[in-house]
């Protein structure tokens, strides 16, 4: 995914059991602090969009709570998530698909926008979770067979959206405006 952010790459190891990568295109806050995978004490997160209250959203946030380091969105939903926890996604007015790991809670969060501008693709692999704004990464590593309910879809009425699925069958997307919580085994709930 290095075509998607030319300025900045970097995979960290969150823990034994868990690795986020990211390619960062510098838009808002141009320094390195900003960098992705971003992390406070437990909480790490990789994010691809744009949050455009998230200005507003800081000025909220008491600096009890959280010492901004950067101008970045993506600290303010770092902060957002502290301070509000999984209520924090309903207050983000934007384009955005999110991976939170919340190390208190052992939980993996994902969500997207509304409007589902900003994919996130998801399969497994051997008991592994596989996430990616893309789903070609995750084609190479599953090598799923096609899902002919969504191309039937797709040739008889131009429909390319089918909730979760997606063209493949193993491969499934987060859907808009949903929150995707995962435990350690993998069991996951939406809301």
């Amino acid at each position: 995914l290095k075509h998607r952010g030319p300025d900045h790459s970097h995979i960290s190891k969150i823990n034994s059991n868990l690795v986020f990568g990211h390619n960062r295109l510098k838009i808002i806050d141009l320094s390195d602090r900003a960098n992705q995978p971003f992390s406070y004490k437990k909480i790490s997160l990789i994010f691809n969009g744009v949050i455009y209250n998230y200005l507003e959203l800081k000025n909220e946030i008491n600096k009890n709570i959280y010492d901004f380091k950067t101008t970045s969105d993506t600290e303010v939903i770092l902060a957002s998530y502290l301070k509000w926890g999984d209520a924090c996604f309903k207050k983000f007015t934007g384009m955005f698909s999110i991976v939170l790991w919340d190390g208190n809670k052992k939980k993996l969060l994902c969500a997207r926008d509304k409007l589902g501008i900003k994919p996130l693709y998801y399969s497994f692999k051997n008991k592994n979770l596989l996430l990616s704004s893309e789903i070609t990464p995750i084609h190479k590593l599953v090598k799923p067979s096609m899902n002919e309910e969504v191309l039937s879809n797709y040739l008889n009425f131009s429909l390319y959206e089918n909730k979760s699925q997606t063209f493949f069958n193993s491969i499934k997307q987060i859907e808009p405006g949903y929150i995707y919580k995962f435990d350690v085994n993998n069991k996951f709930s939406k809301n």
